[in-house]
C-alpha cells in the first residue's frame, strides 16, 4: 500500500503553502500532478515553498510539451499520461527510486 495526502488546489494563485508544507513535513514527500506545463507550473511553485524541508521524494507529473491534438478532456488526459493508472505507476516507481537511494 501507498498512503497519500491528497491536496486539491483548484487555483494556483493566490498560493497558500500552509497545508502543502504540513503534508510534506508529515510524509517527507511531494508528488505533484498538474494539468499545467512543467516549466513554471504548480510543481515549481510547490518546490519553491518547500525548499527548506528535507524531502525524500519530490516529483512532478505535468505536461511536458504543447498538446497539439484535439479530443475530449479524457482523451487528452490519456494522451499526456494524466490518468490514474499512470499516476499510480509513477508514484510506485519514484517511491522505489527514493528508497533505493537511501
Amino acid at each position: 500500500g501507498v498512503g497519500v495526502d491528497l491536496i486539491y488546489l483548484p487555483q494556483v494563485w493566490p498560493f497558500d503553502p500552509s497545508l502543502l508544507r504540513l503534508s510534506c513535513q508529515k510524509t517527507s514527500s511531494l508528488f505533484v500532478v498538474s494539468e499545467l506545463h512543467e516549466n513554471g507550473g504548480l510543481f515549481d511553485q510547490c518546490l519553491k515553498n518547500c525548499a527548506d524541508l528535507k524531502l525524500d521524494l519530490f516529483h512532478g507529473l505535468e505536461i511536458s510539451d504543447f498538446v497539439r491534438e484535439y479530443g475530449s478532456y479524457t482523451d487528452l488526459c490519456k494522451k499526456v499520461g494524466l490518468v490514474p493508472e499512470v499516476i499510480y505507476e509513477e508514484v510506485l516507481k519514484r517511491k522505489s527510486i527514493s528508497s533505493s537511494v537511501k
